[in-house]
Order: C-alpha cells, then sequence, then structure tokens
C-alpha cells in the first residue's frame, strides 16, 4: 500500500516537472535603454566620482557572467 502511494506520487511529481518548461512564458523583452537607466539610478543615488569605476564595474560584471553555468 505504501509502495503504491510513493509510485502515485512519483508519478505525479514527474508528471508536473515534465508539464512546467511547457508552462513557462517567453523570454522578456529586451531592454535597450537599460545604460541609461542603470546611469540615471546611479546619479540619483549612488555616484561617488571618487569610487565609481565603470571599467572595473564593466569587467566584474563581464567575469561574474562567464563564470555563471547556465
Amino acid at each position: 500500500m505504501v509502495l503504491t502511494i510513493r509510485a502515485l506520487l512519483l508519478a505525479i511529481l514527474f508528471a508536473v516537472s515534465v508539464r512546467v518548461p511547457v508552462l513557462a512564458v517567453d523570454d522578456p523583452a529586451p531592454f535597450p535603454d537599460m545604460g541609461k537607466a542603470v546611469g540615471d539610478l546611479l546619479k540619483k543615488h549612488y555616484y561617488d566620482p571618487k569610487r565609481f569605476h565603470p571599467r572595473i564595474l564593466v569587467e566584474r560584471a563581464r567575469r561574474a557572467l562567464e563564470t555563471t553555468e547556465m
């Protein structure tokens, strides 16, 4: 009896896990003004010209993206 319930639960779990990618929505629309939006937020809230180095931030962001697993 317990084995039957476990088998049934595993079958339901498998069916749901196979169905989830089908229900996923499409990728979001591109964000062409992302650089400007981020720059505006930095100027408004966080910008300190002595500490902010865009080149270093971009290098670190690219390195982080390259080392992520997909």
